[in-house]
């Protein structure tokens, strides 16, 4: 190879030196000086500037302030980590969205907290499963379905809070009071029918009539040769004799 030697910031083979100075002139006028910044590189060709991680601009002369070592993009803006976003990387990715650029949607649901960063669900009380979609189960409720229900009677408990709806005839924070005297069903909320001290059923309100009694509600007197509970006949129209 034929040796060189550098005139300005070009490399220019020696033998050139020696030729007509308006050969060495025409050289000298075509090389243009760089003007990117020292710690980025300039192409040959075209003088363009390639920044380095940090730098951004047309010259690679305004320094980024991309957070944690985040890299910088050529034109000022940084390559956030999974889970952020922003000019400066300085903020989280929006709701329902994780990942690098935020760009995947989160799959969690009922209210479950996603993670930024890799989509994995937190599920919030009474649910459980890989994306929070299948409810504690029966008997069970609170974070993770840990707590157990205290609901008595047949009542179901609410696998989020743990609490009772009680059935018909119950009430009370367990579901563990019959209604009071004269009240009957769901919450206890509908009045009782039955009449002549007759007993009324703290579930449905049948009434469980008192000697001498009956009907629906226990309204009616015993039918003529007839007497006691809900009017049975007695032993002598059955001609039983003892």
């Amino acid at each position: 190879m034929a040796p060189h030697v550098i005139v300005g910031q070009v490399l220019v083979p020696v033998l050139l030196v020696g030729m007509a100075s308006h050969v060495i002139n025409r050289v000298l006028i075509t090389a243009m000086e760089c003007r990117c910044a020292k710690i980025a590189l300039c192409d040959p060709v075209d003088g363009s500037c390639t920044c380095r991680n940090g730098f951004s601009g047309t010259l690679c002369d305004k320094e980024c302030l991309c957070p944690d070592g985040s890299p910088c993009q050529s034109d000022g803006s940084c390559a956030c980590e999974r889970g952020w976003t922003g000019q400066r990387c300085d903020q989280p990715c929006p709701l329902g969205t994780f990942g690098t650029g935020c760009s995947q949607e989160c799959l969690c649901q009922n209210g479950a907290h996603c993670n930024q960063t890799d989509g994995t669900c937190t599920c919030s009380s009474g649910w459980m499963g890989e994306v929070c979609d299948v409810g504690c189960q029966e008997g069970y409720y609170g974070l993770e379905c840990r707590d157990v229900c205290s609901c008595v009677n047949g009542a179901n408990c609410s696998h989020t809070s743990g609490s009772c709806f009680c059935a018909p005839g119950w009430i009370g924070e367990t579901c563990s009071e019959m209604c009071p005297e004269n009240f009957f069903g769901e919450g206890c909320r509908t009045d009782c029918l039955c009449q002549n001290g007759a007993h009324c059923h703290h579930k449905d309100g049948h009434c469980d009539c008192s000697p001498g009694w009956t009907g629906d509600l226990c309204d009616e007197r015993c039918p003529q040769g007839s007497y006691g509970m809900d009017g049975w006949p007695t032993w002598m129209d059955w001609g039983l004799v003892y």
